[in-house]
Parts: structure tokens; sequence; C-alpha cells
């Protein structure tokens, strides 16, 4: 996997600004993103600022997420899974179809197209569409018999923005 040059900037608002400035380019700006942002900020050994997702961490996840025999996992999976598939996503028919394999591994699981969205950035993106299939999705799943919201998590979910 070839290198790829991790930007270094002088103070925190310049790596935010250049890091916000390619967000936007995609339309994908909000508190989301900024929360995010800023998040990924580290401070070097030299005092600069950059990202903490450093090549060899990028090179370590790709290898390790290239080797994972998705089949094997969906198998043991016991718990319902909700699959929210960007329109990216969804409009790619090889994708789509394996999602459709491996919803069909599990016991119980549903597929939610998040419409106008970009793959990895559904949740920062559209947090209120993607709220409400997480609300709906459960309640389907404790409707169909599956306790899987107690007292705690219902307030958990009480707190999700509204829909």
């Amino acid at each position: 996997m070839p290198k790829r040059q991790v930007s270094v900037y002088d103070t925190p608002s310049e790596y935010s600004a250049e890091v916000r400035s390619s967000f936007e380019e995609l339309g994908l700006w909000n508190e989301y993103f900024s929360a995010f942002v800023e998040s990924t900020m580290v401070q070097t050994e030299d005092g600069k600022f950059t990202s903490h997702y450093e090549n060899h961490v990028r090179t370590e996840y790709i290898s390790k997420y290239l080797d994972v025999k998705f089949d094997r996992y969906y198998k043991r999976v016991q718990c319902p899974i909700l699959f929210l598939p960007s329109e990216e996503d969804w409009n790619n028919e090889r994708i789509r179809s394996i999602m459709h394999v491996f919803a069909n591994m599990v016991k119980v699981s549903m597929i939610h197209r998040i419409p106008k969205s970009i793959h990895a950035y559904v949740w920062m993106q559209m947090p209120s569409v993607v709220s409400s299939a997480v609300k709906t999705f459960l309640k389907e799943v404790n409707i169909a018999g599956r306790q899987l919201v107690n007292c705690k998590d219902q307030q958990v979910l009480d707190k999700l923005p509204p829909v």
C-alpha cells in the first residue's frame, strides 16, 4: 500500500480549516463534522498539528479489514443488525447484493437505505434520518418479541435528535 503524505500544520486552526475545506467541497459540513475534525487532531513531538490517522494505522486497518471473513462473521452474529447503506452503496449492485446475503445470514436484520448520503459519513451527514431509522428498527425488533431496549436504553433513545 503506497504511503500517503500526512499534512502537518503550525496551528490547530490551520489544521481545522484545511480538513474543513475538504468536507465543504463535498457539501458535508455541519456541527457533527466539526466535532469529528477536532477529535482527529493530534500534536506532534515538535509542536505541530496533524491527523491521528497515521500511515501505519491506515495500513494496518486496511490489511486487517481485507482479511476479515465476513461470511464467517455474520453466521456467528446473534443480535439483530441494522444495515444503513449510503446512496452510493445502495446504487452499487454488487455491494447491495452482498449486503442482502449478509442480512440473510442473521436471524433478525433490516436494511434501511439513507438517501443522498455518502459512505462512511452517513451518521454525521444525516443524524436525524439515521436516528429515526435506528428508533424504527429498535421498535420493530421489540415488537417482534426480542426485547432489546431496557429503561436505560430508552432514555438514550429519547435523547436522539427528533424525527
